[in-house]
């Protein structure tokens, strides 16, 4: 055996012996991301939960911010939402924990191929009497976990919109319908679609707020092609201390998207009541995480 061979040789010992401790830290990085997940979604102390979402935040963005990690589908984390556009450019990720008796807590990215933005979760943004109307971006998050996403145009620009879970307490949730799209390249939330027949009174996101203990459809249609959800109607909780709740009455309100990209509002999409309501499942292109349970 000659020098060159013995060389070649111990060139493909040593990219075999990286290559393999690459894969073995990987395997361990992932498998701590599942253990501290196990520990958030279990039946354990709030400390021990808040402990387990803490370090599996700062893992898993330490995780997301490695070159490549892009095209990790992390598939064994089956508590994060991700959630990708027909083009795949992009993916949103997010996930929840529940940190005390009635606080639950979010976090989120928007991942590129080549950059990562982490969401920062500013709590009561929900309350703010604009926050409907707001333009938000990374900085300045509301917090959810997000479930689907349809893409469209509005004023030539790729715009999505974006629906989302978020639980503010054990006796109400709600769903968010937002908009995503980029400025300069960054990542905003909100945009004046969402609007009446006149085409005026426009918002930049919509807020269900409803009982926890019922089920509310808002999502994209692929059928209609239409946003369908619930309308409620106020009532008492007999769960919760006859606290006052929204409730759905079998009926459903829609938004249709028009030629200009905006989308119109319909009051009553049916007259009547359906016998069998909609499915609230996301587009089959869409990688759905079992996390909503709704």
């Amino acid at each position: 055996m000659n020098r060159n061979t013995i060389k070649i040789a111990w060139i493909f010992f040593a990219l075999l012996v990286t290559n393999t401790i690459c894969i073995s830290a990987q395997k361990i990085s992932e498998h701590t991301l599942i253990e501290n997940g196990q520990l958030m979604h279990g039946l354990h102390s709030y400390d021990t939960i808040s402990n387990a979402y803490s370090e599996f935040t700062s893992l898993f963005i330490n995780e997301l911010n490695l070159p490549g990690s892009f095209y990790n589908k992390f598939d064994s984390i089956d508590f994060v939402s991700f959630i990708y556009p027909p083009d795949s450019s992009f993916r949103l990720i997010t996930w929840q924990a529940r940190v005390a008796e009635s606080k639950f807590t979010y976090s989120g990215c928007l991942q590129t191929k080549d950059t990562l933005y982490v969401f920062k979760n500013r709590e009561g943004y929900y309350n703010h009497p604009d926050f409907n109307t707001m333009e938000l971006n990374s900085a300045n998050w509301y917090g959810c976990l997000y479930y689907n996403i349809k893409t469209f145009v509005f004023q030539k620009n790729d715009m999505h919109v974006i629906f989302g879970f978020q639980q503010p307490g054990i006796a109400s949730s709600r769903k968010i319908m937002d908009v995503l799209w980029f400025k300069q390249g960054k990542p905003i939330l909100g945009a004046p679609v969402f609007c009446n027949k006149k085409n005026d009174n426009c918002v930049n996101r919509m807020v269900l707020e409803y009982s926890s203990n019922a089920t509310v459809r808002l999502n994209y249609d692929e059928e209609y092609k239409m946003i369908i959800f619930d309308h409620l109607i106020k009532g008492s909780n007999p769960e919760f201390k006859g606290q006052m709740a929204n409730f759905t009455d079998g009926s459903y309100e829609a938004y249709k998207m028009r030629k200009n990209g905006t989308w119109e509002y319909i009051e009553m999409l049916w007259h009547d009541k359906q016998k069998e309501p909609p499915t609230d499942k996301p587009k089959s292109s869409v990688k759905q995480r079992n996390i909503m349970g709704r």
